[in-house]
């Protein structure tokens, strides 16, 4: 029997000291480290992109240079201080196509801006629709091929053209301006950034439309979005409105990618009001959207009875606004959108660069149907002092 037990516990040791041979063993740490886990760590990753005000936190001189820069725009034009000897060459790429007039008005603020300055230039311009990712890659292939100074790249999504971006931010003698995005790249920080990324900050408008919606309606009931093309921008805008307006008690009950179209925008709003016909709010995210869902809430009688926000403010939005149909937008003052790279590349030839703002946010004033037709004459003075009546 003892040998029996003997044995028996010779086994036993065998079989454990064979079981910690098989099982990993940890790497120690590092004096003083702290142990996390694996998922903890993930969730601590540096995000993609950076927010206007993470980069004021970080470096608060952005914020001095941007509400410089501002103040600039806003005043009337100083002639360039430099000789030009040739015209400056400038390559548009820009979504063209799309319904908002945002572009547009932005481009004619711009030429007239440079005009103003005395700078002789040279614009070609590269169109495509808001999410034709394809025909805007073939552009930036033309103008890596070309010979341009400037180029003010309004992209399809900006994740998706990031490549062909970074070839053209490291070209030699090319200045990239981003359109239309707020939000600086992380990575570029290392590889290079461009001039400077030009539009209104998508996150501001986004919190500014929650604010007022979920007021207005008490924090209450169900609503639907209209959403446009997967990404940073749509993010930025309605994924902020979502995020806020559910933390305050609000129910989104359906999701469409409109892909920024006013079609897509209004078949989706078709389809939400039968099988949804008792929500209080159909979130746009831009102006063609806006325009899409608002035909059909006019086919079906209820234009007026839900709440539709549009985004940009553009005349479109201002008619609708003023009847009745459409409640409030985030308006731009959209002429700084040209107004502000004319300034950059003004800077940029007096040698000014180092006072460029790396993200160049214009005002967004929050519109509502409220508002009477001359307190909203007065905002567009301002905001289409150039651009003007925009015959499309």
């Amino acid at each position: 029997m003892r040998r029996f037990i003997c044995l028996l516990t010779l086994l036993i040791v065998a079989a454990l000291t064979f079981a910690a041979c098989d099982a990993p063993v940890a790497a120690p740490a590092a004096p003083g480290a702290p142990v996390v886990e694996a998922e903890a760590e993930a969730e601590e990753a540096e995000p993609e992109i950076w927010t206007m005000f993470e980069l004021w936190e970080a470096n608060p001189a952005e914020r001095d240079k941007l509400m410089a820069l501002r103040a600039v725009a806003s005043a009337d034009a100083v002639p360039a201080a430099v000789e030009v000897e040739r015209p400056v060459r400038v390559a548009f790429v820009w979504p063209s196509f799309d319904l908002s007039e945002g572009w547009a008005r932005g481009a004619i603020a711009f030429k007239a801006r440079l005009n103003e300055f005395g700078i002789p230039f040279e614009v070609t311009e590269f169109g495509s629709t808001i999410d034709d990712h394809a025909t805007q890659a073939s552009h930036f292939e033309t103008i890596l091929a070309g010979e341009y100074d400037y180029v003010l790249v309004g992209p399809t999504e900006l994740d998706v053209q990031r490549t062909l971006i970074q070839e053209m931010i490291q070209k030699p003698g090319l200045e990239v301006i981003v359109w239309n995005y707020s939000t600086p790249i992380r990575e570029w920080d290392r590889l290079g950034q461009p001039l400077s990324y030009v539009g209104f900050d998508h996150a501001e408008g986004g919190q500014l439309l929650c604010d007022w919606i979920t007021e207005e309606l008490g924090n209450t009931g169900e609503f639907a979005t209209m959403r446009f093309v997967p990404g940073f921008l749509d993010d930025q805008r309605v994924g902020t409105f979502i995020r806020c307006a559910e933390e305050r008690g609000m129910v989104k009950v359906y999701d469409h990618f409109a892909d920024g179209t006013r079609e897509k925008a209004y078949e989706g709003t078709n389809a939400t009001l039968a099988a949804y016909p008792n929500i209080v709010h159909i979130h746009a995210a831009n102006t063609a959207t806006a325009m899409g869902a608002l035909s059909a809430l006019r086919e079906q009688g209820r234009a007026g009875e839900i709440l539709l926000n549009g985004w940009g403010g553009g005349q479109d939005e201002l008619d609708a606004m003023l009847l009745g149909d459409l409640h409030v937008t985030p308006m731009r003052m959209q002429d700084d959108f040209g107004v502000f790279p004319a300034e950059m590349i003004k800077m940029h030839l007096e040698g000014r660069g180092d006072e460029i703002p790396l993200i160049a946010a214009g005002e967004i004033v929050l519109v509502n149907f409220r508002w009477t037709a001359e307190e909203i004459e007065a905002q567009k003075d301002y905001a289409f002092r150039y651009s003007g009546v925009l015959e499309r």
